[in-house]
């Protein structure tokens, strides 16, 4: 049973699973129904466990939608001020842009927004690039999270950093749906890692601080950092951290996207587990935590740098 077939499957279960739910003013109606633990259920040959029996009323046999989607390889997702369930296959595997740089068009840095997008249910952390008279660009790569097939779609590359943006305009090709976006003054760093211990870690992250709790003592000094050059700098201003995000294929590493002094930075970051004893119910237990045990930096481009060659190139 190919990809698009079993989605298919998935959307038909699902449609059952909600037909004994028939109308009352709350939306519920009490029926008559058997569990059956003694069935079993197999998704393209194979054996699949659920976490709720199946149940049988009037002659036909449902089954759990999240489970049912789960072995489909599809995201099911519940909105509760809808009362309404997603189903979203995901019928491609994410992958990067392979294109070459030269074979891409360029654009440039002009604002930075960490925003929220509501999509099929689902609620994602997205970068967002307003450029000066030339519309909103996403990255590929919070596009795809969302579900969204951008391969047909035309692509530019960031001159700077490197990453891959699709104009929303050209986005809207492959929307099943417009997203709601938004933006939050509580949520100013696009953090796509999604274990919440991790990403707490990440969000967190100030290259400006030179105490980063747990960082060996013997840490390289960091050349954009001020403490670098001052103990005490009283011209100091906040950088802004705008992006963490995994790098693909690696396991625990991080590109950080910072704006610091007129200048573009990226941070690659290492988090390390560590053991921590805590309390709970009164007794000492120890749980996994996360620190940045490294952190190495790389210059991407400055505004000034290029306003210089611009106007001023002698």
């Amino acid at each position: 049973m190919n990809r698009k077939a079993k989605v298919g499957l998935a959307i038909a279960i699902a449609s059952c699973s909600f037909a004994a739910g028939v109308h009352a003013s709350d939306g519920l109606k009490k029926v008559e129904a058997f569990l059956r633990d003694d069935f079993r259920i197999r998704v393209d040959g194979k054996a699949i466990s659920l976490d709720s029996p199946p149940l049988v009323y009037q002659g036909k046999t449902y089954l759990p939608v999240s489970d049912i989607g789960h072995a489909l390889s599809a995201e099911v997702k519940w909105d509760g001020s809808t009362k309404t369930v997603y189903i979203n296959p995901r019928i491609y595997d994410i992958q990067p842009t392979t294109v070459k740089n030269d074979q891409l068009d360029e654009m440039k840095i002009s604002i930075l927004k960490a925003m929220t997008a509501e999509y099929l249910g689902g609620t994602y952390p997205i970068l967002v690039n307003d450029s000066y008279g030339g519309g909103r660009f996403f990255r590929e790569l919070d596009l795809q999270r969302m579900g969204v097939n951008t391969s047909a779609l035309v692509k530019v590359r960031e001159k700077w950093s490197g990453v891959v943006y699709i104009a929303e305009s050209e986005a809207k090709k492959a929307w099943k749906e417009q997203p709601k976006i938004s933006y939050s003054f509580n949520n100013q760093v696009v953090v796509t890692e999604t274990d919440e211990k991790k990403a707490r870690v990440l969000r967190n992250f100030d290259p400006d601080d030179p105490i980063i709790p747990n960082l060996p003592m013997d840490q390289e000094p960091d050349p954009y950092s001020p403490s670098y050059y001052y103990s005490y700098d009283y011209r100091y201003t906040p950088g802004v951290l705008y992006s963490v995000d995994p790098i693909p294929g690696e396991s625990n590493l991080y590109h950080a996207l910072y704006y610091k002094d007129n200048k573009y930075i990226r941070y690659t970051l290492t988090l390390t587990p560590i053991e921590k004893s805590v309390s709970k119910d009164g007794r000492a237990q120890f749980e996994t935590d996360w620190y940045i045990s490294e952190y190495k930096s790389e210059y991407l481009g400055s505004p000034l740098d290029e306003y210089s060659e611009n106007y001023f190139p002698y």
